[in-house]
């Protein structure tokens, strides 16, 4: 996804350029889905990406010395591009067929200023449609008894859990990421609470069987917060990955743990005037993926996102802060 939507934002900062004004910019997708992608997004969404690079225009193949590329200066680093300007070869974009961009793309500021073009591409009205009348069935036993004026008073809010996707690296000698502590989460839904006393918290919980076990077993903080009073829970995948975003995108706010999936799921809580809750020091920053700029956390994270990280909860963390 951020893939898409940054080259997507690629293009669209590049259609005044010197260069557009002679040729027409077109989006194509070279990637490698069995690799690096749980599902393939054109499955999903109909956007930008309706077919696949036609030969010469951009390699799949080239590898990470291509010298066609534009290459990103780290995994979570804003390196935009200058059609008008020369590629790491030295040659003028003009002389080719097309530009190859990779590989990560994760950061939002490649696309801020195309919010609501992007939210249409990956939250179709339809799913969006689905979701909030299954975001109401699965309240609905807590709505017992409620007059209209009392729903209005609730606040919905989405908690992300994704970790089983992670738990070779977690468990790994040196991981590029580590899981949020239990005070992260209590702090987070205690947060909601305390700052509108008057207005009651209701919390979906979206996560694998293998997730809510795990948190149950894990994170006695987090579920004893989370009582039959004020709670329900909700498997992930339920309806696939579509599905779910469109799911999350209907909470006043969400709380995020790791991945791309979840910081989606914040942007899209976000955009539509909701609160974004992320565990600050998720990345280990001396990990060699990490290290040396190649993570810029103001690239990563929009300033109006709500980061709760150790020195907050008031422990120690065992690994250099990505803050």
């Amino acid at each position: 996804m951020f893939q898409y939507a940054s080259a997507l934002g690629m293009m669209l900062d590049n259609a005044r350029t010197n260069l557009a004004k002679g040729r027409p910019l077109r989006l194509c997708h070279a990637l490698h889905y069995e690799a690096t992608h749980h599902f393939r997004l054109p499955d999903g969404y109909h956007g930008p990406f309706a077919r696949e690079c036609p030969e010469g225009v951009a390699n799949a193949a080239c590898g990470l010395n291509c010298t066609n590329a534009h290459w990103e200066e780290g995994f979570a680093r804003y390196t935009p591009l200058d059609l008008d300007g020369v590629g790491a070869n030295g040659e003028g974009y003009d002389a080719r067929a097309g530009v190859f961009i990779g590989r990560h793309l994760q950061s939002y500021k490649y696309f801020q200023d195309y919010a609501p073009l992007v939210r249409s591409l990956f939250l179709v009205p339809h799913e969006e449609q689905i979701a909030r009348e299954h975001l109401d069935t699965l309240l609905s036993p807590l709505w017992e008894g409620m007059t209209r004026n009392e729903l209005f008073e609730y606040a919905v809010v989405g908690i992300h859990i994704r970790r089983d996707r992670f738990e070779e690296e977690l468990y790994s000698e040196h991981p590029q990421r580590q899981f949020p502590p239990d005070e992260y989460f209590h702090r987070a839904m205690t947060s909601f609470e305390n700052a509108q006393p008057d207005r009651k918290v209701m919390y979906v919980a979206v996560a694998s069987d293998a997730d809510r076990a795990w948190m149950e077993n894990n994170n006695p903080l987090y579920f004893s917060h989370l009582t039959g009073e004020n709670s329900v829970h909700t498997r992930l995948g339920r309806a696939g990955p579509v599905f779910d975003l469109a799911l999350l995108s209907q909470c006043d706010a969400v709380i995020s743990t790791l991945g791309s999936y979840g910081w989606w799921a914040n942007w899209a809580s976000a955009n539509r005037g909701g609160t974004a809750v992320y565990y600050r020091d998720q990345f280990v920053m001396d990990h060699p993926n990490n290290e040396d700029g190649k993570f810029k956390a103001e690239d990563y994270w929009p300033r109006d996102w709500t980061g709760i990280g150790d020195e907050e909860l008031g422990i120690g963390s065992k690994v250099k802060r990505s803050s």
